[in-house]
């Protein structure tokens, strides 16, 4: 309903917008180091619970296309964003899709493999 709003009102209000929608968001590939997060939702709670033993068994097809972005590539994305939307001469609307499965898919079952393998070399320590 926000969306919807912001479609209808942005040139009459002159505002430059921009709106960022990702798709699953797991830890970060690279920046401030590889695997970190912050939340246990969406992909980091499943991460979690894979990599500490909470979760022993997936029920679904291992090769179904696993949409996920590392954090920090959808933090850089909405940073770069900002500054292209705020460089236009007049109000816009930007909407992006922050993805994966295309270019870069990730099945399911190397989702969970490479979960399985990054918590053996990188056990999580409270």
């Amino acid at each position: 309903m926000a969306e919807r709003t912001i479609k209808k009102r942005y040139k009459e209000l002159g505002l430059k917008i921009a709106i960022v929608r990702p798709s699953i968001i797991i830890s970060c590939m690279d920046e401030p180091y590889p695997g970190w997060t912050d939340t246990l939702a969406a992909g980091g709670g499943m991460a979690f619970a894979i990599s500490n033993g909470f979760i022993h068994y997936f029920i679904g097809n291992e090769k179904l296309v696993m949409d996920v972005v590392p954090a920090d590539i959808c933090s850089n994305l909405i940073i770069a964003t900002s500054m292209f939307t705020a460089l236009e001469p007049s109000s816009c609307l930007k909407i992006l899709h922050s993805a994966t499965g295309h270019t870069n898919p990730m099945s399911l079952y190397e989702f969970v493999r490479s979960t399985v393998n990054y918590s053996e070399y990188h056990p999580y320590h409270r």
